[in-house]
């Protein structure tokens, strides 16, 4: 059967020629799917979206019945412009115009679908769906789903945020989380099987976070929303840098933050003097993400769990990466901070003094935090 000029020219367009089954299909078959293919195929998706949002194109009712599964394992995304009830975001609902961010909503539902292989809205009828939509909580990811990351969950809730403007500003930069998170997901190597159960080990995570600032007053203020995706355009090129310099890797990047890991895939003992070093850069070069904008950067280090799924090795750093969050949330601007796990492996390095104490949600005492001055001397 042909197609139409018009429908040709969509990005994400599918014609009867295409051969496949929609993710719906492949769900109600195979049930979840395998956390690497979850992610890769929300990246398509998602950088579909992107070239749709960037010719002016909306789908508006994005979900796993309008996403064909190719023959070759692609994600084709079909029916743009046609709503679903069970796909729609909180603004639809409420009657308000849709934007790039209520498509961001809808993928957030699909990816949690994919992955739990339950559609986190959909009820009994398009009412009580409309309901949940506006006011239902879907439980976090890893507790539906043991294999899926802190990182993946945490993507996932951004984008199932209620209010479009803590969502992630684009699809673009969705597909590049998603890519940063598929490059964590490895076969392994030579067709070896993968051993049961996991290994714990010890992972330096810095937390690196953007803060509106007021310079005549040395106050933090909220940031200027239309000044984040530039700013974190620049702070994402600077990660990259001290990455490369500092052998650190990248983690995910979402909105106004960023991880940063040191001793993954492989640990080495001055992991934490390297992480500061990059932290103490992130900070001295800060003024390059614009006026009126500073940074917070924290180092903790602490276990991890690498499990094998599937035939591919996961990180789980969950209470990790909270606790490097809370940490940098509490640290002053312009300042590098890091745990008292962290101060041990830098005291010959670094000179440091005590700052402060942060409650850590799941945590029975709260976490000494130190500030990192200078390098310590001969």
């Amino acid at each position: 059967m042909g197609e139409s000029e018009d429908a040709a020219e969509r990005p994400g367009h599918v014609s009867d020629l295409v051969e496949g089954r929609t993710l719906r299909s492949l769900i109600a078959e195979q049930g979840p799917l395998p956390v690497p293919q979850a992610v890769q195929l929300a990246r398509e998706i998602a950088d579909g979206l992107a070239e749709a949002h960037a010719r002016g194109i909306l789908h508006c009712g994005l979900e796993a019945s309008k996403v064909m599964v190719t023959l070759e394992g692609r994600a084709k995304i079909l029916g743009f412009g046609l709503p679903d009830t069970g796909a729609l975001s909180p603004e639809q609902v409420q009657g308000l115009p849709p934007d790039a961010r209520s498509d961001l909503f809808s993928l957030g539902s699909l990816l949690y679908e994919i992955l739990t292989g339950k559609a986190p809205f959909r009820g009994e009828t398009p009412a009580v769906t409309r309901a949940r939509i506006l006011g239902h909580q879907p439980p976090p990811l890893p507790e539906v789903r043991i294999e899926a990351s802190w990182e993946l969950s945490l993507l996932v809730e951004k984008l199932l945020e209620k209010n479009p403007q803590r969502r992630p500003e684009s699809a673009a930069r969705v597909a590049e989380t998603l890519a940063v998170l598929a490059s964590t997901l490895h076969p392994p190597a030579n067709g070896a099987p993968p051993p049961h159960g996991g290994e714990q080990r010890l992972l330096t995570v810095l937390c690196c976070g953007m803060v509106g600032f007021d310079e005549a007053s040395g106050k933090v203020r909220s940031l200027e929303l239309e000044s984040v995706p530039d700013a974190m355009d620049v702070l994402l090129g600077l990660a990259r840098e001290v990455c490369g310099r500092f052998s650190g890797r990248l983690g995910t990047v979402l909105e106004d933050r960023l991880w940063l890991y040191f001793g993954h895939p492989q640990a080495r003992e001055d992991d934490v003097e390297r992480a500061v070093g990059a932290a103490r850069e992130l900070v001295a070069r800060s003024a390059e993400i614009g006026p009126g904008l500073a940074v917070r950067v924290a180092v903790h280090t602490g276990p991890v769990l690498f499990v094998n799924r599937s035939g591919h090795e996961q990180l789980l750093a969950g209470a990790t990466l909270d606790t490097a969050t809370e940490i940098q949330n509490a640290a002053p601007v312009r300042a590098v901070v890091v745990s008292a796990a962290s101060r041990p492996f830098i005291e010959h390095t670094f000179a440091t003094e005590p700052l402060l104490t942060v409650q850590v949600p799941g945590s029975a005492e709260p976490i000494p935090v130190y500030r990192v001055l200078t390098e310590a001397p001969p």
